[in-house]
């Protein structure tokens, strides 16, 4: 369920990355990430938590998606940006195995 959420999210952001800027995409995802997270971490209730979560999602989908397109190498190759993103994306999971 997670990553289906993502993953929609990402759609949706990729359209409002281009209309008001991919910066101001990456702070908002930064500012929304931490907030929902700290409300996560003090949520009293189940609903609560879910409801958090579902933000830290939403952050998460923002924060993705913009630094994948700020750390794309800029006049490379078609698959020097595929490795770059690849291992981005990878990384995490990497680094808990």
């Amino acid at each position: 369920m997670y990553g289906f959420m993502v993953a929609g999210f990402m759609i949706t952001m990729g359209n409002l990355g281009d209309r008001i800027g991919r910066r101001k995409l990456l702070m908002i995802g930064a500012t929304g990430f931490g907030l929902a997270s700290t409300l996560a971490a003090f949520s009293s209730t189940p609903l609560m938590l879910i409801a958090a979560s579902a933000l830290v999602l939403f952050g998460v989908a923002l924060l993705v998606l913009t630094s994948l397109r700020h750390i794309r190498p800029t006049g490379s190759p078609p698959l020097s940006e595929a490795m770059t993103s690849s291992l981005s994306v990878d990384a995490p999971d990497l680094a808990l195995a």
